[in-house]
């Protein structure tokens, strides 16, 4: 059925044949694709912004850093699996997209290819990327193209790119062609919308700012005084011309007084910088295209409205609300025109590959340390050290931190218990556990403790002396608890476990007892009946 027959079956109100009905479907599909899917030419003002970053130093500056941060997170990752799968494996980094994508052009580096790409997304709302295969088909090598190059967008009419580029012309297939695009409401399928555009005028408006304070020191051929000398001549007009420049010519002739007995008329013709006010207008528009690209201001030394917290806040939210998006745009194209190509060549890594990238979201540093300081037992040496960017030690990295210190997982309360973990608060020591079914107890058997080793010096005393000294606080809190049991107030197996916990390096299970069951509580004296025959009366 031809478009013409298709185009009158559309409207009779006859009913249809099943030859009508499927050349109307087929009609109705064509011209929906036309409507919605049409090849688009680069939007009005692309190359001006291209060539503005050149120019315009808040394009550079925001652009510019955008643009590298991007590149220098492009840490790309493969696993065979979606997020939402726990059991995904990632795969190795010799896998052939990897390989592809950590050296995906010749001419140029993999961090010069992602900036120039991420610099044309942030100005112009989009980026392309040319796929150049080998004989068998696959992809070896990613070519940037200016948005201003492509003449002609892909269409489900017209499946290719249009590039042209003064004397260079080429026809790329839309499957050889990477498009991440930036949101555009008015045309969803059509070509994306660059911050830059509609930051237009208030760029423009910085850069007239520039412009005229560099016209003011270039002399505008402006006189900022006009003098009429009513009556004169010409000749008495230079005369005077030449006496004033002669008396007041140079900065060390400034601010002197002039008396004259013509009559003279005096009109200023220019406006100060500060009737101007310049200055607060470029902070303005500073501040605006700062704001709408979303990058905090303390990444740029603005530092006005900030403090402490916010200026080591500034990174995390950069990365957060800045880069991980970007990079999630690269990866979600790639995911969708890239991946399958290397699915399809090499199927010894499995048909469903997930592309991802290192997080670079910096660590919650603050955080980090307040958990350390309220559960130390939950940390070995190893996790801090790694923080601070320690290389590992063998000696220390297997010790947990402790309340007094560093203690071994051997010394710990509850070491060696198998139903709780060491350094649980509830961990009890294994040598005071109870006797096991038939045994009989041993009352008058002190408990044996485990051994601690404690290096020693070729004199006899222990090698690392200050290691093991209690600092005043210590010794007051030792002298308390033992205080405790004096009076009554503490039981002995409650203040041996209280030893132990808040000196696990200086103190062992023996030692604890050592200074524990030598005291003998002192029993608190039976309150005397009063008497009330032998109280005095009152007054």
């Amino acid at each position: 059925m031809g478009m013409a027959a298709a185009w009158r079956a559309l409207w009779q109100r006859k009913p249809k044949t099943d030859e009508q009905e499927k050349g109307v479907e087929q009609f109705s599909s064509s011209l929906s694709r036309m409507l919605v899917a049409r090849g688009e030419s680069p939007r009005r003002g692309t190359r001006e912004l291209l060539a503005a970053f050149a120019e315009s130093p808040w394009i550079r500056g925001v652009v510019g850093r955008i643009a590298w941060e991007v590149a220098s997170a492009a840490r790309w990752e493969l696993w065979d699996g979606p997020e939402e799968d726990e059991d995904r494996r990632k795969l190795p980094a010799a896998h052939p997209l990897l390989k592809f994508l950590r050296r995906p052009s010749t001419r140029l580096t993999s961090r010069l290819l992602w900036a120039q790409v991420q610099a044309h997304i942030e100005l112009c709302g989009e980026g392309f990327l040319m796929i150049d295969r080998n004989l068998a088909g696959v992809p070896v090598e990613l070519s940037p193209a200016s948005p201003a190059w492509i003449t002609m967008t892909a269409s489900d009419l017209i499946p290719y790119f249009a590039i042209t580029h003064e004397t260079y012309h080429r026809d790329v297939p839309r499957e050889d062609m990477l498009w991440p695009r930036d949101i555009n409401p008015a045309f969803p399928y059509g070509r994306g919308s660059g911050i830059a555009h509609a930051l237009a005028d208030e760029l423009d408006t910085d850069e007239s700012a520039a412009r005229m304070t560099k016209a003011f020191f270039q002399n505008g051929s402006v006189p900022d005084i006009m003098i009429a000398a009513i009556g004169a001549d010409e000749k008495a007009l230079i005369a005077m011309e030449e006496k004033w420049r002669s008396k007041y010519s140079g900065p060390a002739k400034a601010h002197q007084a002039h008396f004259t007995g013509r009559d003279l008329k005096v009109q200023r013709l220019d406006t100060s910088f500060k009737d101007q006010d310049l200055v607060k207008l470029r902070e303005h528009e500073r501040d605006m295209i700062v704001q709408v690209w979303g990058v905090p201001p303390e990444i740029f030394g603005i530092l006005q409205n900030s403090n402490r917290a916010t200026i080591e806040a500034a990174y995390y939210l950069f990365a957060k609300s800045l880069i991980v998006p970007r990079l999630t745009l690269l990866r979600d194209e790639m995911q969708m025109r890239l991946v399958p190509e290397f699915e399809r060549a090499f199927p010894e890594y499995g048909d469903e590959l997930h592309l991802g990238f290192a997080s670079p979201i910096p660590d919650d540093r603050d955080f980090f340390i307040r958990s350390v300081g309220t559960a130390p037992n939950a940390f070995r040496a190893s996790e801090v050290r790694r923080k601070n960017d320690l290389q590992p030690d063998a000696d220390i990295d297997a010790t947990i931190l402790g309340a007094g210190g560093t203690v071994t997982p051997s010394q710990l309360p509850g070491a060696g218990a198998p139903e709780q973990e060491p350094g649980s608060p509830t961990a009890q020591p294994a040598e005071v556990a109870g006797p096991a079914d038939g045994e009989a107890p041993k009352p008058d058997a002190a408990p044996k403790s485990e051994e601690v080793d404690i290096p020693i010096a070729e004199d006899g005393m222990p090698a690392d002396i200050q290691s093991m000294a209690l600092n005043g606080a210590q010794i007051e809190s030792m002298l308390s608890i033992l205080a405790g049991v004096s009076d009554g107030s503490l039981p002995a197996a409650s203040a041996i476990q209280a030893l132990l916990v808040a000196f696990p390096v200086n103190i062992d299970l023996s030692r604890a007892h050592a200074l524990v069951d030598p005291i003998s509580p002192v029993p608190s004296a039976p309150a005397q009946p009063i008497d009330d025959a032998a109280t005095p009366p009152a007054g």
